[in-house]
């Protein structure tokens, strides 16, 4: 219930910065970092922290963290998990959502669209790759 009401905030919510977010973290524990498209290095991620194209996301040992979308999708990521966000687009008509899990656990609950809405929502992992039609599910990649 608490993260529909932080999306409903977030939807409301009037700062520019806010407006143009398609997805962020909404909650972690432990060490979280992220490695944005074009830098150089991983830096520390928090919460609020906004998750775009290219970016990577890893999780520490004893760590989780929890990521909410525009469409009410929600992402938890385990202890010791890195992602990549290879597409990640979502507007009036549907949405595109392209992961990849290069490692670690992740559980999705992706939001359910009217029938009208285009959607393609693809987790790769460095074996398979998973197109979802249910709702939620979780994924394991061991290393």
């Amino acid at each position: 219930m608490s993260v529909l009401i932080l999306f409903a905030g977030l939807l409301l919510a009037p700062a520019p910065a806010l407006a143009a977010q398609t997805g962020c973290v909404y909650d972690y524990s432990g060490t979280l970092h992220v490695f944005r498209l074009g830098a150089d290095s991983w830096h520390p991620a928090g919460k609020g922290t906004a998750l775009g194209e290219g970016d990577r996301l890893k999780t520490g040992e004893r760590s989780w963290c929890e990521i909410i979308f525009k469409d009410g999708t929600f992402v938890k990521l385990e202890a010791g998990t890195e992602t990549l966000v290879e597409e990640l687009k979502l507007s009036a008509g549907g949405r595109t959502i392209t992961f990849s899990l290069l490692r670690g656990k992740t559980l999705w609950l992706a939001a359910k669209l009217k029938a009208a809405f285009k959607s393609k929502f693809l987790i790769r992992t460095p074996t398979a790759v998973c197109a979802v039609r249910g709702t939620d599910f979780s994924l394991i990649v061991s290393t």
